[in-house]
């Protein structure tokens, strides 16, 4: 099923996949590109708008995972930092911008991994932004 959600970028939206629960409520089944406070395995509330679509409502219970946006220098990297994210138990996803990768970060992964495999890719990743972060995750 598909949801759409209104992101902060002006009059942009975002489609995700989400696995519809009971009645107004959803769990998130992909990792958010650009819609900032919204993780996989979260559960949404939304309702069905006058166009028909789904619509983002609000994050109703956090699924624990947190979510990374990173942007690799070069595409020829790009497959590098993904083998990376995926060796410390981290998901990842492509996006239409080529050096573009969101990051799952499952709550059986520690912050402290993420931030090593991020020191460690440090000349690889031109810049990376925290878009959801846990509990679970949020650094010391």
């Amino acid at each position: 099923m598909v949801f759409w959600f209104q992101t902060d970028v002006g009059e942009e939206v975002e489609t995700m996949w989400v696995e519809p629960l009971h009645y107004g409520l959803f769990k998130v089944d992909n990792i958010p590109f650009y819609v900032r406070g919204v993780s996989s395995e979260d559960i949404v509330s939304g309702r069905q708008g006058d166009d028909g679509r789904l619509e983002f409502g609000e994050v109703v219970e956090s699924g624990g995972h947190s979510t990374l946006r990173v942007l690799v220098r070069n595409d020829g990297d790009v497959a590098r930092v993904c083998e990376s994210f995926r060796s410390v138990g981290c998901g990842w996803e492509g996006s239409d911008v080529p050096t573009l990768i969101a990051v799952d970060v499952p709550p059986s992964t520690p912050w402290s991994s993420v931030e090593k495999t991020l020191r460690d890719l440090d000349e690889l990743i031109f810049e990376y932004e925290e878009a959801c972060l846990t509990f679970a995750h949020v650094p010391p």
